[in-house]
């Protein structure tokens, strides 16, 4: 009777100690799993965005108003990022209209830089820019 009295209380903290050890490891793959989620979100956001700013710009027919309306579809969509700060829409949304038959429309943000929102994983574990290409056809 008395060993297991002693036993029990040598055991006193082994889970505290084994929480402290088994903690970083948890809450590292805790902030991975939030800055990747954080990152995919921006990606697909991004991918929506030019899709939606190809799908309204090949409704116009003045190269004007394509770039206007594409920019103005691109800023509504991507919610997540303002690309005015960048330098202006002009500078980070390529609008590209070739002078063939079928018309196209082709919309890129080529490099867009991408903050981690937690700051936590090593910078080269998250990539630091992301990029969307969308081309829509009108027959």
């Amino acid at each position: 009777m008395i060993a297991l009295i002693k036993n029990k209380l040598n055991e006193r903290g082994g889970a505290a100690v084994e929480f402290g050890l088994i903690l970083p490891i948890f809450l590292l793959l805790l902030i991975a799993v939030i800055e990747y989620g954080w990152y995919f979100t921006h990606e697909i956001v991004l991918s929506n965005a030019v899709s939606e700013g190809a799908r309204r710009a090949i409704k116009e027919e003045d190269e004007a108003d394509i770039k206007k309306v594409t920019y103005a579809a691109v800023r509504e969509a991507f919610w997540l990022h303002d690309l005015e700060k960048d330098g202006g829409i002009e500078n980070v949304v390529n609008v590209i209209i070739p002078d063939d038959n079928p018309k196209r429309v082709i919309v890129t943000i080529p490099v867009l830089g991408y903050n981690q929102l937690t700051g936590f994983m090593p910078s080269k574990m998250v990539p630091e820019t992301i990029g969307a290409k969308a081309v829509m056809t009108f027959l």
